[in-house]
């Protein structure tokens, strides 16, 4: 696409965002202090942006609309129970998936999708075992690849959103 992006550290928590020729196009503040940036992610139409980290929410701007953040009108929406690791749009834009750590007792930890535009919960994995550090759309939108703690590695069909093989 047209950008580039890194995610911020503690220190700042700032994403930095570059555009073809590498000069510096933006500066994102989540506004989350001590945040660490751990996934970022455009949509395809490339409309979107999101990023997400330790301070367990996403956060989302809209680049056709001057890289405002997006504040969804439910506070619940776009949260995770422990740092956010994965992100990934589906390839039609009409969901961004994301996963998490656990930090809870018991751990909370799963993979949840959520609608684009709105960005409520669409739907969410039953309680997963280990940490989801990674996650990865197919090109037709009909799977989602993770990978985990333990080394394992899932695919998931997405409707419904199922794990449908795993090997380590």
């Amino acid at each position: 696409g047209q950008y580039l992006a890194a995610g911020g550290n503690g220190n700042d928590g700032k994403i930095r965002v570059w555009d073809r020729s590498y000069h510096l196009a933006h500066v994102l503040d989540p506004q989350s202090p001590g945040e660490y940036i751990n996934g970022i992610a455009f949509s395809a139409d490339e409309q979107w942006f999101a990023a997400a980290g330790e301070n367990q929410v996403i956060h989302i701007w809209d680049r056709k609309n001057g890289w405002n953040e997006v504040h969804p009108a439910n506070n619940d929406a776009l949260h995770h129970d422990g740092a956010i690791w994965g992100l990934c749009f589906d390839p039609h834009n009409k969901w961004l998936a994301s996963s998490n750590e656990g930090r809870s007792t018991p751990p909370n930890i799963r993979i949840r999708r959520w609608n684009v535009g709105n960005w409520s919960l669409k739907d969410e994995s039953q309680r997963l075992d280990n940490q989801v550090y990674a996650l990865a759309c197919d090109a037709g939108g009909k799977y989602l690849v993770s990978g985990d703690s333990s080394a394992r590695v899932t695919l998931w069909q997405t409707d419904p959103l199922r794990p449908t093989a795993s090997t380590i």
